[in-house]
């Protein structure tokens, strides 16, 4: 095998030397502008982008996200303090699903908006909230279902 290499450049550098010096540079140029461009799009054709999937689930509950994911033959990432990321054309895809089979348990969950009404909440803002979080828990998962 080292021999049949050795041989193969030599037969190349022996036909470079034969070629006129401006054709070989030209050549050689090519074919590294063919080498570069080629990096180039193997690069930009696996950089998938990664979305947050969930975020602030204690370890125990992002295990079973996981597996749930691997099960599902999902490509995910695991960040830090409990963060899930997964290629972000599926993220609303996955989010209303793994919602309707009850995860995430910890970690951010929708409540945050009717944990803000206090005894001096107006009328008016306890209807906003009510309303965003309507509209965050049912019609957001429903519009995705539904094209």
């Amino acid at each position: 095998m080292n021999a049949k290499l050795k041989e193969l450049i030599e037969k190349s550098k022996y036909f470079l030397k034969k070629i006129n010096p401006k054709l070989r540079k030209r050549i050689l140029i090519g074919a590294l502008v063919v080498i570069l461009f080629s990096i180039g799009i193997a690069v930009f054709l696996n950089n998938t982008p990664y979305e947050t999937l969930f975020s602030g689930l204690n370890q125990e509950e992002a295990t079973e996200i996981m597996e749930k994911l691997q099960e599902m033959s999902v490509e995910y990432k695991y960040g830090n303090d409990g963060v899930i990321y997964v290629p972000k054309e599926q993220v609303e895809k996955l989010k209303a699903q793994l919602v309707y089979e009850g995860y995430p348990q910890s970690g951010f969950t929708y409540d945050v908006f009717k944990d803000n009404i206090g005894m001096t909440t107006t009328d008016f803002k306890k209807t906003a909230i009510s309303c965003s979080s309507f509209k965050i828990e049912l019609v957001l998962p429903f519009g995705f279902l539904m094209g």
